[in-house]
């Protein structure tokens, strides 16, 4: 699981849409390590486009050429390395921040041309006048479209789009269809947790369709294998190099309702439909079900290497019940960049700059908000750091354990995730008590959000998916015979 929005959400909030875009879908990569490759050229100070030394301070330098080379395709736009540039210059995304930010806000430009293409395939049209009043709506008579794109650094053809989007929300999934969808499929909002496999086949959208076809039938026939061989997980990694996989747990529905769906309704050993996502062919093979506190025991278990058995899952959610009740915490972190896979040099690097932060803090030289502001290398640093509040799950393991032990005004001891070096600082703590009427209020949005997004990405899949048959759920789930939940021991929202 992500450790929160700060470091994964590509795409940003606005007050018009009300949360982030849909599941990103077609995207269409080129490596990583090329496109980082091609970033460093156009961004270095020292070395021309050419290869040559740069101009002199009294040479006026020729402009750049312009770099076409595509990242990636969206529909039929393709998007190219002077689009990113483009994009983090009118972001003021610094320098220095560029190399790691860079797949991300190629992301987001990636979802916004999806977005467009899906609003005009669907005819959803808005005027200038509907634009305005929807703000004035929303945020108040000040909110002039001018003053929207300044503050939220964006294009008109942005701020429109970002309202056809709110009004197809509303046509697609209204509140009728949404409440239609959940008594449908009441199986998907019991919070109940899946862990499993992920397996994927790149393919990018890049490709010819006949290769797209032969990756797919290569997968259906991957599979095959699998289910006949009965093959563990090291196996399947060690027999097919081809494929990236990863095992998952603590999947709820609302994570992706484009793909869990599938697999929600697979049963336990078996494999859900391949579905085709940006990268390629992904599917899941469903290994277990668990309620959403014995996911949370498990994940506690499995990061400090022991196996999740029974008893030692009753042991945790007996000892830390704070865990898994629905406490709240409300907390601000100041992170030090340095990914799980990166050099141990840019490592030792961010655990330098986390060292002098603490040593700052402890001197009483800045406050966190200031130090968050100042240091920090995620996007919650322009508040200070403040993530919110949150419960346990909603975050990784480490980075949990240690906001949830804290009192509230006390800093952490440095903390270290896959994500780098973090410090934390906990500002408010609320019981299940303190929650009660927030937290059936939550759920209740929870559920319409998974729905609507379910409902959209239904639309989304038909769209943008190649029309090929798709591997068969083997064993459907079949939940009529488990009780329904009770309420009273529903543990923690999602």
């Amino acid at each position: 699981m992500a450790l929160c929005s700060d470091i994964i959400k590509p795409c940003r909030t606005t007050p018009l849409t009300g949360r982030s875009n849909l599941v990103k879908i077609t995207l269409a990569f080129v490596s990583v390590m090329v496109m980082i490759s091609a970033l460093a050229i156009s961004f270095s100070p020292s070395v021309s486009m050419a290869g040559g030394p740069a101009a002199t301070e009294t040479e006026q330098a020729p402009p750049k050429p312009k770099d076409d080379t595509v990242l990636a395709t969206a529909g039929e736009t393709t998007i190219t390395v002077q689009d990113l540039i483009d994009t983090m210059d009118r972001f003021k995304v610094p320098i220095n921040d560029r190399d790691y930010r860079s797949e991300q806000i190629l992301n987001a430009l990636i979802e916004r041309q999806i977005n467009r293409t899906f609003l005009a395939e669907y005819k959803i049209k808005i005027t200038e006048k509907q634009v305005q009043e929807m703000l004035i709506e929303r945020i108040g008579k000040h909110a002039t479209i001018d003053w929207y794109m300044k503050e939220h650094t964006l294009t008109k053809m942005e701020v429109f789009d970002d309202a056809r989007n709110s009004m197809l929300e509303k046509q697609v999934a209204s509140k009728e269809k949404i409440t239609t969808y959940i008594k449908t499929n009441p199986g998907y909002f019991k919070r109940d947790c899946i862990s499993g496999w992920l397996l994927l086949l790149e393919c990018p959208f890049t490709m010819p369709s006949s290769q797209q076809k032969a990756a797919l039938e290569n997968m259906q026939q991957i599979i095959r294998e699998i289910q006949a061989a009965k093959l563990t997980l090291d196996a399947v990694q060690e027999k097919y190099p081809m494929l990236q996989v990863r095992e998952i747990d603590g999947l709820t529905f609302n994570m992706n309702p484009m793909i869990t769906p599938s697999a929600f309704d697979t049963a336990v050993g078996n494999f859900a439909s391949i579905v085709r996502v940006g990268e390629g062919f992904a599917v899941i093979k469903v290994t277990g079900r668990f309620s959403l506190a014995e996911s949370i025991a498990r994940k506690i278990l499995q990061v400090s290497g022991t196996e999740p058995t029974p008893e030692l899952i009753k042991k945790v959610l007996a000892k830390y019940p704070e865990y898994v009740d629905g406490t709240e915490v409300t907390a601000s972190h100041i992170l030090a960049l340095a990914k799980s896979k990166d050099p141990k040099a840019n490592r030792a690097k961010a655990k330098e700059l986390i060292l002098k932060v603490q040593a700052e803090l402890k001197a009483g030289k800045i406050t966190f908000a200031e130090a968050a502001k100042k240091y920090s290398q995620g996007p919650s640093a322009v508040k200070g750091g403040d993530l919110g509040a949150f419960t346990f799950e909603k975050m990784v393991v480490p980075f949990a354990k240690a906001a949830f032990k804290l009192k509230v005004g006390e800093v952490s001891k440095i903390v270290e995730t896959q994500f780098g070096y973090h410090l934390i600082q906990v500002t408010k703590k609320q019981s299940p008590a303190d929650l009660a009427d927030k937290v059936a209020k939550r759920r209740e949005e929870d559920r319409n959000l998974a729905a609507q997004d379910a409902l959209i990405g239904e639309l989304r899949l038909k769209l943008f998916s190649l029309p090929l048959s798709t591997c068969p759920v083997t064993t459907p789930y079949d939940d009529t015979a488990k009780e329904e939940d009770d309420e009273e021991t529903e543990l923690s929202p999602n």
